[in-house]
């Protein structure tokens, strides 16, 4: 291979390393709880756009939204539970931000947020390539 081209091809993978170290970066740090990793955060464009780009990394996506006029905004603070079918916790954390990402088993789960004493609850199944992408959306406090 010509020097040219090595140096070329060289300069490539260089760009493209420094890329995926960028973007991973402005992600959070990840966590575990248990058996569960996972990964809260999403505020500020860089960091929702690195979480973006990782939620295909998880089994589990969730985003936390509030309905406000004349378009939704993002939230942070919600308490997210997440139980296994026999009702055991596997994560119980409040978030870091409007995106959370996990690493759960395959199985089925229920996932709960609350925010300022509003709850809701989602049913999801993770595995056979599913990969659950869950919305909440709290009013704003009164």
């Amino acid at each position: 291979m010509p020097t040219t081209r090595r140096f070329l091809l060289g300069l490539v993978v260089i760009s493209l390393a420094a890329a995926a170290h960028a973007d991973e970066g402005t992600l959070p740090p990840e966590r575990s709880q248990g058996s569960v990793t996972y990964v809260s955060g999403g505020i500020g464009k860089d960091e929702s756009d690195a979480m973006k780009q990782a939620a295909s990394r998880y089994s589990l996506a969730i985003e936390m939204a509030s309905p406000a006029s004349p378009r939704a905004e993002y939230v942070a603070d919600v308490k997210i539970d997440i139980r296994d079918q026999r009702g055991a916790t596997v994560l119980n954390t409040i978030s870091d931000g409007p995106i959370l990402l996990a690493n759960l088993p395959p199985g089925r789960y229920t996932v709960s947020a609350t925010k300022d004493g509003a709850s809701q609850r989602r049913d999801i199944i993770i595995g056979s390539g599913a990969r659950p992408r869950v919305m909440f959306s709290f009013p704003e406090p009164n």
